[in-house]
């Protein structure tokens, strides 16, 4: 078993107020003390910033296409592979992550992921030519990619050691919202650094007079990568300076229960069948929506919309998912008992957009561009609201397993999915048309998954047994 280290009061910006001694009443056992410390929300908002800016570096290329091909000349493969390495270091280093998590504890480990990050966006920085610049984008990519397994891991690994329960899902959402946001950051900042403005499209264009000079494409990249490496190294120093593992005191009876080693922590999750089945529920229509969002502009091409407008609803997506995943979010925190129903009702609505969506897009019902918007956005935002709550209901079924873990064996089948979706691609000849179906019966498949799981919410019932300690019982320090 594996005792929670607590930080040293020293630690905190402000020390916890001491409870008043009773002269008449020393002869009686104290109560435990429970306290919240205001710098849980500088610690939650430091670790959405790392979030952001990790989801951002992520996905420079591909808001920049056009430019980086034509101003180094890389190719559809480079530009995938550039965000591939997220997959695949994900899937590699997925449970040493969570190992070092759950023994170095959450200070060093949300320092090493932003040093890996910040040391791969520095290299990005270089101009030693095209062949340098192609090699150093693959090792940003590399290690940001292992930045990238604590950034979608410890979000309730946060919520656990610095929130109230009534405050633990909408702070997991909001570090998970804050890395969905990076996408939205890369389709703004990049285009605007890096205009296409002037760039020939094709090669009957080469010897236009008009053709823009390939070196200043390279140099709006070069500034672009100069920006985006000050943004993580300020990021680096920022937690460097102060980013504690958790607070002085905990904030809840189930923050200092002692959680089970990691080995232990392993063969309980495998041997938990509520946990394959909220696994399943959550990876499955996860990883297809991820999978999809990759490529929904191939899916769009058939009833006429282009890139241009794709990206318009990807960045409209990103925006609509962090207003409804907030709101689902806080929500819950005030009706907890009703998180498998919140579950069902958006799983539900994410299927039914995302049917709506099918039949415009296999043009069974009469095509406008307006349903293809709505349908698109609802599905997408519905499907990622699901994401903190799934965090919620495995750690509740797996309490007290350390949240790092089961979010970690949440994300890496998640990713899995997401690969086994992105491949069947390369199998020669195949339509396009069954990702319609895909997308649909994902979300769908997830609800009986969800219905089969049996609420076993052992953490909400150690939180809840201090029922004498309610929301105002919590003394803001």
């Amino acid at each position: 078993m594996r005792s929670i280290q607590m930080a040293s009061p020293s630690s905190e910006i402000a020390s916890p107020v001491e409870p008043t001694s009773d002269t008449s009443s020393t002869s009686a056992p104290s109560a435990p003390i429970y306290r919240v410390f205001k710098t849980r929300w500088y610690i939650l908002s430091l670790f959405a910033l790392l979030a952001c800016f990790q989801c951002q570096v992520w996905n420079t290329w591909g808001p920049i296409e056009v430019a980086v091909k034509y101003g180094y000349g890389w190719h559809d493969s480079t530009v995938a592979m550039m965000a591939n390495w997220g997959t695949i270091m994900f899937v590699v280093m997925a449970f040493p992550l969570s190992y070092f998590l759950e023994v170095r504890g959450l200070r060093e480990t949300v320092i090493l992921v932003s040093a890996l990050s910040a040391i791969g966006t520095v290299i990005r920085t270089f101009s030693l030519g095209a062949t340098y610049f192609t090699w150093s984008g693959h090792i940003c990519s590399i290690l940001n990619g292992i930045s990238g397994v604590t950034v979608m891991s410890a979000p309730p690994v946060i919520s656990a050691l610095w929130f109230p329960p009534n405050e633990r899902a909408f702070a997991t959402a909001v570090a998970q919202v804050g890395n969905q946001l990076g996408s939205g950051v890369a389709y703004l900042l990049g285009p605007y650094m890096v205009p296409d403005t002037g760039i020939p499209t094709n090669e009957t264009l080469l010897m236009s007079p008009l053709t823009i000079d390939k070196r200043m494409i390279q140099r709006d990249i070069e500034w672009y990568m100069i920006v985006t490496a000050t943004i993580f190294v300020a990021i680096l120093v920022l937690v460097v300076l102060y980013f504690p593992s958790q607070p002085s005191i905990p904030p809840s009876p189930s923050a200092e229960v002692p959680r089970t080693n990691y080995k232990s922590g392993l063969i309980s999750i495998a041997q938990n069948p509520n946990m394959w089945l909220c696994m399943l529920a959550y990876a499955i229509p996860g990883g297809v929506n991820s999978g999809w969002a990759a490529v929904m502009t191939i899916n769009f091409a058939p009833v006429g919309i282009d890139e241009a407008e794709t990206g318009s609803i990807a960045l409209i997506s990103v925006l609509s998912c962090a207003f409804v995943t907030l709101g689902s979010a806080y929500g819950l925190d005030h009706v907890r008992r009703f998180l498998k129903s919140c579950l069902l009702t958006l799983l539900t609505m994410s299927a039914l957009f995302f049917a709506w969506l099918a039949l415009l897009c296999l043009q069974f019902i009469p095509f406008s561009k307006w349903q293809i918007y709505v349908s698109t956005i609802g599905g997408i935002s519905c499907s990622f609201a699901t994401n903190p709550l799934f965090f919620e209901y495995a750690v509740d079924l797996a309490y007290p397993i350390s949240e790092g873990l089961v979010a970690t064996f949440l994300t890496a089948f998640n990713n899995l999915i997401g690969m086994f979706f992105l491949g069947v691609f390369f199998i020669p000849n195949i339509k396009f048309t069954w990702m319609n179906y895909v997308l649909v019966g994902s979300s769908l498949i997830s609800i009986p998954l969800v219905l089969l799981t049996k609420g076993n919410f052992r953490r909400m019932a150690v939180d809840d047994g201090t029922s004498s300690i309610d929301q105002e019982g919590y003394r803001i320090l």
